[in-house]
């Protein structure tokens, strides 16, 4: 992180003690996670500090922290914030959904379909347009910078997704206490925020009830799913491959430009191989949910959304508690 601080002066030394003292300790213990993310912000840095926004910068950028800013500014007094727990498996266009012109659209039919008691309305839904988006694959990358460096000199895919997961392990406490302290300073701004999993246990329910313990906040789970598992593995090892790609360009550059290894990262550290598995489990715990059955999210509003993908037309996405044929499905803008 030190190679990402700019001129910025900062107390290296301090930061080490503070990670050191939680950095090996489970993460999901929360009020745990919380007091060192709150000795961090304390003792260390805020959001709002040029250091953190150097260092932060793609996790600040990529994850809209300004637009969601501005948009928390331009609520009315009388409509809360939501935070969004977006969950399913991987490769499915759940993020990418986020920012379609018409995601409130669909989520508003869902929402309508599911709650028709509800005054819905769709300019107080949220997005990815003016909300901030938590990606811990960016925070990872960014604490993790250097480790990627030696991911990025791997050639074998199979070795390569092993090394990744390993990193992603090693450095998941340290990434969720910066986590929670970019989570609480949106949450004294009054920003929507959004929070991706891929649902495999009930850890991230407990998170945003213990961040979000009160009614300042409407809670939304919003479960993705797809048609055939068989699109998101060949997306994920495509992704996967595309980000072995940028990463080789991106060791060219990183003595001048130590931020293009975080830039090339493309995503989490789960291959095709491990799908299956990833989405049996996150079917089981959304199951769970609908059905009051777990000890989380009942005051939640909850949403289910259904990717279709298709070989030879455009992916899209429907509200999935219409039933087939009754809703409207919105098309993806053409990917670059």
């Amino acid at each position: 992180m030190q190679n990402l601080a700019d001129k910025h002066s900062l107390d290296w030394k301090k930061l080490r003690e503070l990670l050191g003292a939680s950095a090996h300790l489970p993460h999901k213990d929360w009020a745990r996670t919380e007091r060192a993310s709150q000795a961090l912000a304390t003792e260390f840095l805020s959001p709002g500090s040029p250091g953190f926004g150097s260092i932060f910068q793609r996790v600040l950028r990529d994850g809209c922290w300004e637009p969601a800013a501005e948009a928390a500014l331009r609520r009315s007094s009388s409509a809360k914030p939501w935070v969004v727990l977006v969950t399913g498996v991987n490769g499915i266009r759940k993020t990418s959904s986020m920012y379609q012109a018409w995601f409130k659209d669909v989520l508003l039919e869902e929402l309508s379909t599911r709650y028709p008691a509800g005054e819905w309305s769709r300019d107080e839904l949220p997005d990815g347009t003016d909300s901030f988006y938590r990606q811990l694959d960016y925070i990872i990358a960014t604490v993790a910078n250097q480790d990627f460096r030696s991911l990025y000199e791997l050639d074998d895919v199979s070795l390569y997704a092993e090394l990744k997961d390993s990193i992603f392990t090693r450095f998941r406490t340290v990434a969720e206490i910066w986590g929670v302290a970019l989570v609480k300073a949106a949450q004294q701004k009054g920003m929507n925020v959004m929070i991706e999993t891929s649902g495999r246990d009930i850890a991230m329910f407990r998170y945003v009830d213990h961040l979000f313990p009160g009614d300042e906040y409407r809670k939304l789970v919003l479960n993705f799913g797809i048609n055939d598992l068989g699109f998101a593995e060949r997306s994920v090892d495509a992704r996967m491959l595309q980000e072995m790609q940028k990463g080789r360009e991106a060791l060219k550059q990183s003595a001048e430009n130590p931020r293009a290894l975080i830039d090339a990262n493309a995503g989490g550290p789960y291959g095709s191989g491990v799908l299956k598995k990833v989405q049996a489990e996150s079917e089981q715990v959304w199951d769970s949910i609908v059905q009051g059955s777990a000890d989380v999210g009942k005051s939640w509003y909850l949403a289910s959304l259904r990717v279709n993908a298709r070989e030879d037309a455009p992916w899209t996405v429907c509200a999935a508690g219409c039933g087939d044929g009754v809703c409207k499905c919105f098309e993806f803008a053409p990917q670059n």
